[in-house]
């Protein structure tokens, strides 16, 4: 399955707010969304399973999945929690239990359009509060310490 077929769960989705895909290809990434297709608004969730992504396409992708998902701000990898804590550490200094290169350099890759489309999102809850506010700032602080993906707990939501 290529990224271009996002396209279609844009189109015929309209009320999608989270999506997971096993694996696409990043590969041929289109430059301009069709214009015929309304963005898809409601989608801020993207699980993109084990699909690769070359460092030359970041921008690309990121690029394509803003134009047609513009709400999106979570991007995840389907072992992202598995590299909690050596995201920065370089594929050489890994442990040995972690040492796959391709998948480290496929979270590293992911995280960079995680970064991107929080970045373009400075009010949503992944990109940060206004923490001059106390319970804004607890909850910052509960969201950005919980695995990604892990559900709020019930008491929070009331």
């Amino acid at each position: 399955m290529s990224i271009k077929s996002l396209s279609a769960f844009a189109k015929h989705c309209p009320c999608l707010d989270g999506l997971a895909l096993t694996i696409f290809d990043t590969r041929d990434v289109p430059l301009v969304v069709d214009h015929t297709l309304n963005s898809q608004l409601p989608l801020a969730r993207l699980d993109v399973g084990v699909s690769q992504l070359q460092p030359e396409n970041i921008l690309k992708v990121t690029d394509f999945l803003t134009k047609l998902f513009p709400n999106l701000i979570d991007v995840s990898v389907f072992d992202e929690m598995m590299w909690e804590g050596f995201e920065d550490v370089g594929e050489q200094n890994l442990p040995a239990y972690l040492a796959n290169p391709e998948a480290y350099r496929r979270f590293q890759a992911w995280r960079q359009v995680r970064e991107e489309l929080e970045s373009a999102h400075p009010s949503s809850p992944a990109s940060g509060f206004d923490t001059s506010d106390p319970i804004a700032a607890m909850l910052q602080s509960f969201l950005s310490s919980r695995p990604q993906g892990q559900s709020l707990p019930l008491h929070l939501l009331q």
